[in-house]
């Protein structure tokens, strides 16, 4: 399963025991919808179970890049809406790894990479910093035989 980003956050799933991936391109809109737990959903259909679920959340735009307007911040806990600047500012790698927890994911099975793909523009592609001359970012995960 391949999927592109360029802020958004990749998010890659794999239960091992029982065979099954899962990959999620969580903006901000996947994430207010719950695109993640949908996925987990998929793979429980699928044959996963959540104990055997090992779960990657790759770097995306941080809580302090991630500048938002009140119709965006009302959709999210108000937990992981930072109102110290001038505008709301949303967590979106806090919002998920609450998601993936309050779905049954044990803790010990969530391993973020941290960065910021606004500010590390010598490490990451940003649609928000560069718009339309933006590239994209790859993440994948193959489901061995």
């Amino acid at each position: 399963l391949i999927i592109q980003v360029a802020d958004c956050i990749p998010v890659l799933m794999a239960d091992a025991v029982n065979g099954v991936i899962g990959a999620s391109h969580a903006g901000w809109r996947g994430v207010s919808a719950g695109v993640v737990p949908n996925t987990l959903d998929q793979m429980i259909q699928a044959g996963a179970e959540l104990d055997q679920i090992q779960v990657w959340i790759g770097p995306g735009i941080s809580v302090q890049h991630f500048e938002v307007g009140e119709e965006v911040a009302s959709q999210f806990p108000e937990s992981h809406v930072d109102r110290s600047f001038s505008k709301p500012h949303v967590d979106l790698e806090a919002v998920l790894r609450d998601q993936l927890i309050k779905k049954g994911v044990v803790q010990s099975h969530i391993k973020v990479t941290t960065g910021c793909t606004y500010a590390e523009e010598d490490k990451f592609h940003s649609y928000r910093r560069d718009r339309d001359f933006s590239g994209r970012m790859v993440a994948m995960i193959v489901l061995n035989p």
